[in-house]
């Protein structure tokens, strides 16, 4: 007996968008939406910050890499310390200006809460 030939199919994939459109998710009533500041560190301050990281050993986390420093803080699943140590002086100028920008933006956003005196939420300095 003699196979009977078969067509070969090959697939033409779908032609390819010229440009990828990015619709933003829907922002969830009550919440801000993100902001993205392009270059918030420069290089000069971002050294000392990629020195200090490179040298830190991170402690495994459920397949994540975690080191926290500041306030205690924990999540489900974490085994961070209760007693995390001060944040490192290396990282302490890009924490102060996240909580400055943080600041800046709470209170633009809910100015009826810097009159009564509401603390901005701060950066605990937990890093994944």
């Amino acid at each position: 007996t003699t196979a009977t030939p078969q067509s070969e199919h090959v697939a033409t994939p779908p032609p390819r968008p010229e440009h990828l459109v990015f619709e933003p998710p829907a922002v969830p009533s009550g919440m801000v939406p993100a902001i993205i500041i392009n270059d918030f560190i420069d290089e000069h301050a971002a050294q000392p910050i990629v020195d200090f990281l490179t040298a830190t050993e991170f402690n495994d986390e459920n397949g994540h890499s975690v080191k926290s420093f500041g306030h205690p803080y924990s999540y489900v699943g974490s085994k961070a310390t209760t007693s995390p140590p001060i944040i490192p002086e290396a990282l302490q100028p890009l924490v102060d200006s996240i909580n400055k920008m943080q600041a800046e933006e709470f209170y633009k956003s809910y100015p009826e809460l810097k009159k009564k005196g509401a603390a901005p939420p701060a950066v605990m300095a937990t890093l994944r």
